[in-house]
């Protein structure tokens, strides 16, 4: 068994090439403005090898392994489906395996490449382009609770 100790999660964290890439974006209080244009996913077909950033929900996310992860993004009733794959020097399995983990309904800034899908993806309204993640940060973290019969007993809350 593994144990962390300060010396080992120093080194797994300067092994991780995509630190800054990822995690829970702080509040930013108006303290700056980037200016950076936001796209809505209906304009994402004609912005094929283009670089964009969003803001999206998690409606899915689905670990492919421990390389991959395939997430279901929607705005409004538009959704698309977008990707992180472990690439040398550029995204982490770190950043894979934090990506897997968000919750359903959480926020999420996503920048990514817009690229055509070589097929329809079935799951998602705009099919025909998906988004290769580069970047994504967490704004709202959400928990979900199921509630049975009645009072606070009943409660059960995932994650």
């Amino acid at each position: 068994m593994l144990t962390h100790t300060p010396n080992t999660t120093l080194m797994i964290l300067l092994k991780d090439c995509s630190l800054g890439s990822y995690g829970i974006l702080p509040l930013n209080q108006s303290q700056s403005r980037p200016r950076r244009e936001r796209v809505h996913f209906v304009s994402l077909p004609d912005r094929d090898g283009q670089t964009v950033l969003f803001r999206a929900r998690v409606q899915t996310s689905r670990a492919q392994g421990s390389k991959m992860v395939f997430l279901n993004l929607r705005q409004g009733t538009e959704s698309v489906q977008a990707l992180a794959v472990v690439t040398p020097e550029k995204i982490s399995k770190q950043m894979v395996k934090w990506i897997a983990g968000l919750t359903d309904e959480s926020i999420v800034l996503v920048e990514g490449v817009v690229r055509k899908s070589p097929e329809p993806i079935k799951s998602a309204t705009v099919d025909d382009v998906e988004v290769h993640i580069t970047q994504v940060y967490l704004l709202f973290h959400h928990t979900s609770c199921l509630t049975r019969g009645s009072g606070p007993s009943y409660i059960k809350c995932r994650r």
